[in-house]
């Protein structure tokens, strides 16, 4: 019995990892990561709590889209984003922040604005080092 319910749960892990996508950010979503990013409970969760104008998250972005130390991924469930996960570099160390969005709460998927931010040191294999959650 137990093996057929351990089972059961991985094959619909499985179906449901086949629905997602990972891929590289562009200009087009600009918007989706300004609503993501100011949502509460990713603000929460973040260094900076306050909400961002637009203005101030487009020059962000622009900057982020050429920086050769930062890579912004969205994942996209169907077709549709629902998170983001960014890292940026500096030296030897790296910054992981990710962030999903309330409704996948609302569909049973994810925890609402689940929003977290992680260092890492490339001297210990890339490991998180500290977790950094207000």
């Amino acid at each position: 019995m137990e093996k057929c319910v351990t089972e059961r749960f991985w094959k619909a892990g499985m179906e449901e990892a086949q629905e997602l996508n990972l891929r590289k950010a562009c200009w087009s979503d600009c918007r989706f990561l300004f609503r993501l990013r100011n949502e509460d409970e990713v603000r929460k969760n973040s260094f900076q709590t306050s909400e961002i104008p637009y203005s101030s998250h487009e020059n962000w972005f622009a900057q982020k889209l050429q920086d050769f130390n930062t890579v912004i991924y969205i994942l996209e469930r169907n077709g549709q984003a629902i998170g983001q996960v960014r890292a940026d570099r500096q030296e030897r160390t790296a910054e992981i922040s990710y962030a999903l969005c309330r409704e996948q709460e609302e569909a049973g998927d994810f925890r609402a604005g689940c929003s977290q931010n992680w260092r890492t040191d490339s001297e210990k294999t890339g490991s998180a080092t500290n977790c950094m959650q207000r």
